[in-house]
């Protein structure tokens, strides 16, 4: 008997009043320059039977049109664990609140990704602890450090694109944005994997 995939899921419009987007649990509108650790995307996951690895998450930045931010405007993108305390063990414990203080970053600390051309892959280097996706829900934020010389007056948000969560094989499945405004939209359709999320629209 070959073991079948596990299907993952997310939660559909859970990208707006419920978003990360905020410091330490202080939400704002705007992000000052060199602001380091602003939550900007909530990825809640999880399966209604067996286990899958995320394996890494590819985020696209996105700006309002007539405030079109630049990749420079933003230092690192780092991966989150809600957790409660630190470690990947304990993501029972966590609260759906991003929280520096108690969360765990499941990116490389030291080498965080960086935005090229719109885009960024978030790895989880130990995937096997901190990518495991079960029947009891797991939350991922997405977090930005920005630049000490980020343009003022422009906009920066997230998007998870279809296909760009991965668990080590290529899924296809809609994709929840973020719209510039008081609300969202959301799409999903059950494939194999279905999981995605928007991000927070921040002013600077």
């Amino acid at each position: 008997v070959m073991r079948a995939p596990a299907t993952v899921y997310t939660v559909q419009n859970s990208t707006y009043g419920d978003i990360a987007a905020f410091v330490d649990g202080v939400k704002s509108t705007t992000a000052a320059q060199g602001q380091q650790y602003a939550g900007m995307l909530r990825v809640p996951l999880w399966t209604n039977e067996f286990t899958a690895i995320l394996d890494k998450i590819i985020v696209n930045r996105i700006s309002d049109p007539a405030k079109e931010g630049a990749d420079g405007d933003i230092t690192a993108v780092r991966l989150f664990l809600d957790s409660n305390p630190k470690g990947c063990d304990n993501a029972t414990g966590g609260n759906g609140v991003f929280e520096t203080g108690n969360d765990t970053e499941v990116t490389d600390p030291y080498n965080p990704s960086t935005f090229v051309g719109g885009n960024v892959t978030l790895n989880i280097p130990d995937k096997a602890n901190c990518g495991k996706i079960d029947t009891s829900t797991r939350t991922y934020f997405v977090v930005f450090d920005y630049a000490n010389s980020a343009s003022l007056g422009k906009t920066h948000a997230a998007v998870i694109n279809a296909g760009n969560i991965e668990d080590g094989v290529r899924a296809e499945y809609e994709y929840i944005q973020r719209i510039h405004g008081p609300r969202d939209r959301a799409w999903k359709r059950d494939l194999r994997i279905k999981t995605s999320a928007a991000g927070r629209h921040y002013d600077l």
